[in-house]
């Protein structure tokens, strides 16, 4: 907390940014190396890295040169790989992480019924601004998500030039909308290719700009400390009881527990964002 730092007083080591973007290149040794002496310098002791399954595939691959095995020998177990890293903060436990993969490619029709009309309108230009975007024509897909789902795709393209901003001008949109989704082909690519590229909050109609801080369709990974001192889970509401709908002899339910992550120390963790594969 900067409010309650000493004016004399910046901290040990370096100030650096606890979140590095890979742009793209396939994780290496090098990056959990630095991110984690960043993490000890906070006074973290990092110990998982949650990270996107073809991600820790692609950084595995690296070590096949490596590996080595007896030929001639019966019941031989080939492969190789890599569930732990030794760094200067300590031993990081790779932990291949579902739900950090991106989302899937941009859905031609609405989820359901009850989710948004595809009336908005979403035009696509370039603007002046710093980004990270390649000259060319590139394809864009939007989405409006409410509570039951996301709607069909407003499909568009926009030729940008070098470090030129991407710009969606958003109208007509329908009611009950809590945000947008992105999709961005490469540049030059075909309609179909899009790729997820971030979420939009619904503030109303306007311009959206997006400067590619994120990638379309590459994951991420999460360095953590997971002591109880730096996050810790707390339940919010007691155990409910959901019955689903009857459509069989057997009476199917689910037991849902509401809670929260409470971080009580961010700059124990670290992210990388854009990991290639």
């Amino acid at each position: 907390d900067a409010q309650m730092q000493s004016g004399d007083f910046l901290g040990y080591g370096d100030n650096s940014s606890i979140q590095t973007d890979l742009g793209g290149n396939v994780m290496a040794q090098d990056d959990i190396e630095r991110l984690a002496v960043i993490a000890l310098e906070n006074f973290g002791a990092p110990d998982q890295m949650h990270i996107e399954p073809a991600c820790l595939s692609a950084f595995v691959k690296q070590f096949y040169p490596q590996f080595r095995s007896a030929p001639g020998l019966a019941n031989q177990t080939v492969g190789y790989d890599v569930s732990k890293v030794q760094t200067t903060a300590g031993a990081i436990d790779l932990k291949p992480n579902l739900f950090l993969r991106p989302r899937a490619g941009v859905r031609t029709l609405a989820v359901n019924s009850l989710s948004p009309q595809a009336t908005f309108t979403a035009g696509a230009s370039g603007v002046s601004g710093s980004s990270s975007f390649a000259a060319g024509v590139y394809q864009t897909a939007v989405t409006a998500v409410n509570d039951a789902g996301e709607s069909s795709p407003v499909l568009g393209s926009a030729t940008l030039t070098a470090g030129q901003n991407l710009q969606l001008a958003i109208g007509s949109i329908p009611s009950g909308v809590k945000y947008f989704k992105l999709y961005l082909s490469a540049p030059g690519g075909a309609a179909g290719t899009q790729q997820f590229a971030g979420n939009w909050a619904n503030v109303g109609s306007g311009n959206y700009v997006s400067s590619n801080v994120q990638l379309p369709g590459l994951g991420e990974a999460f360095l953590l400390d997971m002591s109880a001192e730096c996050m810790r889970f707390k339940q919010l509401a007691p155990l409910s009881k959901i019955n689903f709908a009857i459509v069989t002899t057997a009476l199917e339910f689910a037991i849902v527990m509401y809670g929260a992550l409470f971080v009580y120390t961010p700059r124990f963790n670290t992210l990388f964002r854009n990991i290639g594969k």
